[in-house]
Parts: C-alpha cells; sequence; structure tokens
C-alpha cells in the first residue's frame, strides 16, 4: 500500500503541481475495484491548462495544489481521467481475481471438488472465488476461504448460503472474505447440516408416531399409499438407531445363494422384511405388522422358521417380531414365545419410545428451550467438551467431585 500523498493522480502544468493527491477525478467512491485507490499512482502533465498569458486563461487555484475543474474548458481532461481511474482500477480487479482463481485451481484437492459440481454450480464458486481477490488475503487464508465457498455449494441440500454470497459478491464484493470467513470460523456449514439432520430424524420421528397412530398398514395397499414398510425402508434407524439394516423384501433362497451356502428349495417364495445386523457377525430377521395387528401363533411361528433357515448359513441369526403390542393366543402360548433366546416379540410403542430417546436429548437445544434440563446438559457438555480439548481429560479433585460427564439418555430408576 502506498503513503496516502503517494496515492493518486499527480498534475504538473509547466512543471509545478496543478493538483496534488490523492486524487482519483472523483470516482473513488463508485468505480470497481475502489479498494486498488491505495495502489495507484500516476503523473499527468497538462500544460494546456496555463497556457495563456493572462489569469482568464489560468485554470489552477492561486495556491498551485488544485485545478478549476467547475471550468468547462477541464471537462475533457475530467472526463478523460475519471474513464481512465475506472479503467486501471478494474485493470488491477481482473489480474488480482484471475491470480486468485488460478492460485486456488492450482491446489488438486480443491480443484477436484469445484470439477465435481454441477456446471452452474462450478461457474458460481469460480465466481465467488474470484472476487476473494478484491480484498488483501494472506495465501492460507485465502485456501481456506475457497474451501469454505465450495463447501457451500457441496453443503446446500441442508441450508442454501448462495444467494446470500451472491448478494454480497455483487453488491459489496470486499464483504464477502468477511461473511466467508464468519462461515468458517463458526464452522456455520457443518453444524448446520448437523442440525438439519438431527431435525429431520426428530420430524420423522413425529410422522412415525402419527403413522402408527392412524394405523398405516405394513404394506401400501395401492401406489401412492403410506406404508410402514416403505417408511422404514427409507430410515432403517427407525427400528434401532445402532443396527445397520441390510436388506428388505428378499426370499429366503436367494439370501442363502447371495451368501454361497445351502440352499432351499427353488419354489420356496418366502421372504423376509428387513434384515439387519446389530454387530458384525449378529443378524436379526425382522417381521413387521400394523399398529393394530395381534401377534398371532402363525406370525411368530414363520418368524422361527425365517431364523432357522437363515441360521443354517449364519452362525448368530435371531429374529424381531414388531406389532400392535396385543397377541392372538393362550396366555402361556404368548409367554412361552417371549422367553426363547433367538426371537422377541415387542410392539411399535417400544421401538417408537426407544428411539425418541435416542435424539430427544437435541430436542430443546433445536427449539431453543433454554429452560429445559436437555438444554442445560448440553450447555454443560460443550463447555466440558472445549475444556478436554484445550487442556486435556484430567479432572483433578473438583472435576471428580462432580461425577460422571452428560449423557445423552437419562432413565428413571
Amino acid at each position: 500500500m502506498l503513503p496516502s500523498e503517494l496515492q493518486g493522480f499527480t498534475i504538473i502544468v509547466n512543471g509545478k503541481t496543478a493538483q496534488a493527491p490523492p486524487f482519483f477525478f472523483g470516482v473513488e467512491s463508485s468505480a470497481s475495484g475502489q479498494h486498488g485507490t491505495k495502489y495507484l499512482t500516476g503523473v499527468i502533465e497538462a500544460d494546456f491548462l496555463d497556457s495563456g498569458v493572462d489569469d482568464e486563461s489560468d485554470r489552477i487555484s492561486t495556491d498551485r495544489q488544485e485545478v478549476d475543474w467547475e471550468d468547462d474548458t477541464t471537462a475533457l481532461l475530467r472526463e478523460w481521467g475519471a474513464q481512465k481511474t475506472r479503467s486501471l482500477l478494474l485493470e488491477r480487479v481482473k489480474s488480482r481475481e484471475n491470480k486468485t482463481e488460478d492460485l486456488v485451481m492450482k491446489v488438486p484437492e480443491l480443484a477436484a471438488r469445484v470439477s465435481r459440481l454441477d456446471k452452474e454450480s462450478e461457474r458460481r464458486a469460480r465466481q465467488f472465488i474470484r472476487k476473494l481477490g478484491w480484498s488483501e488475503t494472506d495465501h492460507d487464508k485465502l485456501l481456506e476461504l475457497a474451501d469454505t465457498i465450495v463447501r457451500a455449494f457441496e453443503y446446500r441440500q441442508f441450508h442454501d448460503y448462495i444467494d446470500e454470497l451472491e448478494r454480497v459478491a455483487t453488491v459489496e464484493p470486499l464483504q464477502l472474505t468477511e461473511l466467508v470467513s464468519h462461515l468458517a470460523g463458526w464452522r456455520v456449514l457443518e453444524s448446520r447440516a448437523i442440525l438439519e439432520v438431527v431435525r429431520g430424524r426428530i420430524e420423522i420421528l413425529d410422522t412415525f408416531h402419527n403413522m402408527l397412530a392412524d394405523d398405516t398398514p405394513e404394506t401400501a395397499p395401492r401406489a401412492g399409499a403410506e406404508s410402514l414398510h416403505d417408511l422404514i425402508a427409507s430410515f432403517p434407524w427407525l427400528i434401532n438407531p445402532e443396527w445397520q439394516t441390510y436388506s428388505e423384501e428378499t426370499t429366503i433362497s436367494k439370501q442363502l445363494r447371495e451368501w454361497g451356502d445351502a440352499d432351499i428349495a427353488a419354489d420356496d417364495r418366502t421372504r423376509y422384511d428387513f434384515l439387519a445386523l446389530k454387530s458384525d457377525s449378529q443378524y436379526v430377521v425382522i417381521e413387521i405388522k400394523r399398529a393394530s395387528h395381534a401377534a398371532t401363533l402363525d406370525d411368530l411361528q414363520q418368524l422361527e422358521r425365517y431364523v432357522n433357515k437363515l441360521g443354517q448359513a449364519r452362525e448368530s441369526v435371531s429374529g424381531l417380531f414388531i406389532a400392535g403390542g396385543g397377541y392372538s393366543m393362550a396366555d402361556r402360548m404368548f409367554d412361552s414365545w417371549k422367553a426363547r433366546d433367538l426371537i422377541e416379540a415387542t410392539d411399535w410403542a417400544t421401538i417408537h419410545e426407544r428411539t425418541r430417546k435416542y435424539y430427544d436429548h437435541y430436542k430443546a437445544v433445536l427449539d431453543g428451550d433454554v429452560d429445559s434440563d436437555s438444554f442445560s446438559r448440553k450447555q454443560r457438555e460443550v463447555g466440558r467438551t472445549r475444556t478436554v480439548l484445550e487442556r486435556g481429560a484430567y479432572r483433578g479433585a473438583e472435576g471428580r467431585a462432580a461425577g460422571l460427564g452428560e449423557q445423552d439418555v437419562q432413565y428413571k430408576t
């Protein structure tokens, strides 16, 4: 950056200063790239401003520091100077934009991520990256900001900040760096993405609850109708957030063939609803019925057959039957099924409550319920997290006296 006394143009008339800097022909507040005025300097010789022999032809103030720009005879110089100043400032901006884009795109990881965007997103991302060149930013910071811009496009499925970037880049380009720095420094994109995932899961749990209350059938009776199976297939964590749903609606015969183990009769078309993993080698066959369905002996025997057949190919296979909670058999018979190790019969209310508890502790934070105990617990957890990351996990006497740290679930004992 030049000293203020050297910024802009000096106009020389007959070897003497007629217009002292800083001077930019009045365009410094409106020209594109006005930040570049700190780096622009030049000398203009304009002897014609004092070419006469009397005071009437003299277009310079008495102190010889400023040209009389109100005089009509200086209009052409004023217009030429304003145009030249705008041109030079714009030239500098374009040069810095090109340099900034080249610098970023020479980083393989960033270039690859930009190229993976759709064509329109790639064009806009490059546009924003170029705008970073308007501000004075060091190399490392520039790459960090470029990373955040690309991330804004990658994360736009969660929350779209692109329009805000567009507005700032168009109206106040110099503020783009500040906005992107804010997004990066507070990890706004990542935090918003996590927030949207958790909020979405809580809303899906509400949908799940409503479908159970409405006695939605387990399979769709017609195209476009709601079904429990479709909801669970779309969000398998509804059954158990800690399980991985392995496959759905697969015949026992096909499953055994896929495992490369003993097959059964080709005409056996029996199929399970879902097959899940609760660990690397522990499989769970899941059968579901609507909320109004009462478990029958046939239901449980069918699930047992699935477990036995698949158990021929895998060492650990169990079954889970989920329905409305009632049962259509003698109490003693149902109790004997509940006592079995390999078959579990449960109800949708239990499934919903267990999964809800898994996410419910986030709800107070999402809703801004500062009076909630869950909100306070999350505050304490964040504080403890920062302490451990900054100073280590050692608690000391005071920390030990405070007891165990915050946990997601609070059971009643």
